[in-house]
């Protein structure tokens, strides 16, 4: 009355190297946010691409680690 899928088991695939291109391009993206916005409102050239690499930095690292625990959670 189930079927054959019932007591099939499933597989499951960990596609890290996909966590870790979703990761970067979010970053990537919150980076680039962050550098124009800067500039937008004022901010000398400098300035503004080292809050762009910093927020970049920290969304790569809060990514990753958020990732991590997930990972390990399932």
């Amino acid at each position: 009355m189930g079927g054959p899928y019932l007591s099939a088991t499933t597989s499951t695939c960990d596609h890290r190297v996909y966590h870790v291109v979703v990761v970067a391009l979010v970053s990537v993206i919150a980076g680039l946010v962050a550098g124009i916005g800067s500039a937008v409102l004022g901010q000398p050239a400098l300035t503004a691409v080292a809050s762009g690499g910093a927020v970049l930095a920290f969304t790569y690292g809060a990514g990753m680690t958020a990732v991590s625990h997930v990972s390990k959670r399932q």
